[in-house]
């Protein structure tokens, strides 16, 4: 693989791991006189394209200094590159408008509310949920709302979420962070504490490169297709979670009803939170609920472990020498992989592949 390859790589795990970081400090920078408010992910200025690499591959000819490869096209003149890419990016646009399409017409409730999703078609979107029963189908329409509820949107609610699913505890911070009274707000939390799950059930959009539509294309028009669904992933939002910050903060965490419920909260995002943000939310209120120093250096440890894990995850092959459809293909099992377990499991499982069994 050759230094343009290599680089490639690199941003993208450099955006990935920026993304990671910037989150996490907007977690641990949140104080509890803090006026309640909506963070969004901050959206990387890098581009996520990944670099067309120059790279020398078996030939009994050797390749000239205006020569490249790429997948899909073998050697090229450096002159026909962007007229290759402006292709790829023709067919990626048309191939992810006729998915949107397909996906809106689905009969499949889950399906078409994706579809609709991504088509922007709010209105619609909250129709169908309004007269749905199915979480992820609620969840995406919401999502679609930015959890407001203005025009159409104000047939949703928080309230609504929490009586379709009520063991999922996102439906419940999402009560507490619009709560009106200190009482309502400490039901709610109460009720997240005692959730089976913390799932924002966001779509899951590299999972989008499993699908026939997307796999049939050609590797160009496939790798394009990944840079624009990476970055719709990186990109969506963060929850509100200072409502449990300021819950668990001192000098409320001094009460007794208050520390029973931040353990509890604590081992939600722990244990059933299989997000990176969620760990490092867990590490931060098993903090504020007292936990024994021990304990708490080992969860520092194993958030500091996974995040370099999740950045390794990406880079770990980046000093092979490669050829243009290898660094494709790695690419796309890292995606599938994402989109299978999520950013910890990812992190996980790259500390269980690399670490050797009696260390572990």
């Amino acid at each position: 693989m050759g230094e343009d390859g290599r680089r490639g790589l690199f941003v993208l795990a450099a955006i990935m791991g920026l993304a990671l970081a910037a989150l996490i400090y907007f977690l641990f920078v949140v104080r509890a006189s803090e006026e309640q408010q909506t963070a969004s992910t901050p959206r990387s200025q890098a581009s996520t394209a990944r670099l067309i690499p120059r790279l020398a591959v078996p030939s009994p000819h050797p390749m000239a200094a205006d020569e490249t490869v790429l997948c899909g096209y073998g050697r090229v003149k450096q002159e026909a590159v962007e007229g290759i890419q402006a292709e790829a990016r023709k067919n990626a646009d048309s191939t992810f408008s006729r998915l949107k399409a397909k996906l809106a017409d689905s009969r499949d409730e889950r399906e078409r509310a994706l579809g609709l999703y991504l088509q922007g078609s709010t209105d619609k979107l909250v129709k169908l949920a309004s007269g749905s029963r199915d979480p992820q189908v609620y969840a995406l329409a919401f999502l679609s709302c930015g959890y407001g509820a203005g025009g159409a949107c104000a047939l949703l609610s928080p309230e609504q979420w929490a009586d379709i699913e009520p063991d999922n505890a996102v439906p419940w911070l999402l009560i507490a962070s619009h709560a009106y009274n200190d009482a309502a707000r400490y039901e709610a939390i109460y009720r997240a504490s005692n959730a089976q799950r913390f799932d924002a059930r966001f779509p899951n959009f590299l999972g989008l490169l499993q699908l026939p539509d997307i796999r049939g294309q050609g590797p160009q028009t496939r790798s394009v297709l990944a840079d624009d669904l990476l970055g719709m992933q990186i990109t969506l939002p963060t929850l509100p979670y200072f409502p449990f910050f300021k819950f668990c903060n001192f000098p409320s965490v001094a009460e007794a009803s208050h520390i029973g419920v931040c353990n509890d909260l604590t081992k939600l995002f722990l244990e059933r939170d299989q997000t990176m943000i969620g760990l490092g939310v867990g590490v931060k209120l098993a903090q504020s609920a007292n936990w024994s120093p021990d304990m708490l250096n080992t969860l520092r440890e194993r958030k500091t472990a996974y995040q370099k894990a999740l950045t390794a995850a990406v880079s770990q092959e980046t000093d092979k020498p490669r050829s243009d459809c290898e660094d494709q293909a790695a690419f796309e099992r890292w995606a599938a992989d994402y989109s299978r377990l999520g950013d910890r499991g990812v992190a996980k499982k790259f500390i269980e592949e690399t670490t050797p069994h009696e260390t572990r």
